[in-house]
């Protein structure tokens, strides 16, 4: 008797994870046989479908609730309204370590700041009908400056968070808390562990498109690295504040700062230690999980 909550969950963990890697391998390679998939300058529907490929673990996680109830009557995590205060705490933290990271990469001299930006007003001028004007040429860098980390921020807290909510609907809000038992630590690197590997059919689709397999499985293994630091950070904002919507707006973020101003700043890259895959980036990421505080407050106890 004492041993059927543990079967219902462990039948539930199994039922998500076989959905989840089932459906972004099929998927993915069903929309590379059809030419629905690209990685490099992907049209509205190729970028459609990278969206509608993360929301597979929400899916999963739904078909995995229905046909195995969970043994445990815990209520949902929330996913709305969410603080302000946190709110602002976990999209600004994000520049913050990319900010940090990219700092420590320019001393150790494996990169340098492009404070002119002038590798990001080529590429304008490249797909523009004429050259930009001197003055606006002057000009454009301290307008950069200031206007792209706003839109990172907000294409974070809005786009990317909506996206990355299908992400954390499934990994944190329904394999966390079942792996949980385990302890905290080892759930955290577990769930990171199966969310890294759930990316080869992408990260493999990346590399074919390239014609380049070389750098295949040392990519995967930061990919694999990096999402465990990422479920370090992440799981750690869901059981501080228990709160689903955090951990979106989080993961949205740290994507936004992905897309952001950096790689355009510091153009010369060294992998695999700069860049948003490199490990400087999850050295710091991995700092900052060790001071959760950081991320997040804990939710008052309920009396």
């Amino acid at each position: 008797m004492g041993s059927e909550p543990f079967l219902m969950d462990f039948k539930g963990i199994a039922l998500y994870l076989g959905l989840s890697f089932l459906l972004i391998f099929v998927l993915t390679f069903v929309l590379l046989a059809e030419g629905a998939l690209a990685f490099q300058s992907p049209n509205a529907f190729q970028y459609l479908a990278q969206v509608l490929l993360m929301g597979i673990p929400a899916l999963a996680a739904l078909a995995a609730g229905f046909m195995v109830p969970s043994a445990e009557t815990s209520p949902p995590a929330k996913l709305w309204p969410v603080s302000r205060v946190a709110a602002l705490r976990v999209l600004l933290m994000p520049l913050a370590v990319f900010a940090l990271s990219y700092t420590v990469a320019t001393l150790l001299g494996l990169t340098y700041p492009q404070w002119n930006l002038a590798g990001l007003l080529n590429e304008v001028e490249a797909v523009s009908t004429e050259p930009l004007a001197p003055n606006v040429r002057a000009l454009a860098p301290g307008i950069i400056f200031v206007t792209y980390p706003l839109v990172s921020i907000g294409l974070g807290a809005t786009l990317f968070a909506l996206i990355a909510l299908g992400s954390e609907f499934g990994w944190r809000g329904y394999l966390l808390p079942r792996l949980m038992p385990l302890g905290a630590l080892p759930a955290h690197l577990l769930v990171g562990l199966c969310w890294g590997l759930w990316f080869f059919p992408l990260l493999y689709s990346w590399h074919r498109e390239l014609g380049d397999y070389s750098g295949l499985w040392e990519t995967q293994l930061r990919a694999i690295v990096l999402c465990m630091v990422l479920s370090l950070v992440l799981g750690t904002i869901k059981h501080r504040t228990e709160h689903l919507g955090l951990c979106a707006l989080a993961l949205g973020g740290i994507a936004g700062q992905a897309c952001g101003i950096w790689e355009h700043l510091f153009q010369q890259q060294t992998p695999p230690w700069t860049g948003n895959l490199g490990w400087i980036l999850i050295g710091v990421l991995l700092a900052s999980a060790a001071l959760p505080g950081l991320w997040s407050q804990r939710a008052p106890e309920s009396d």
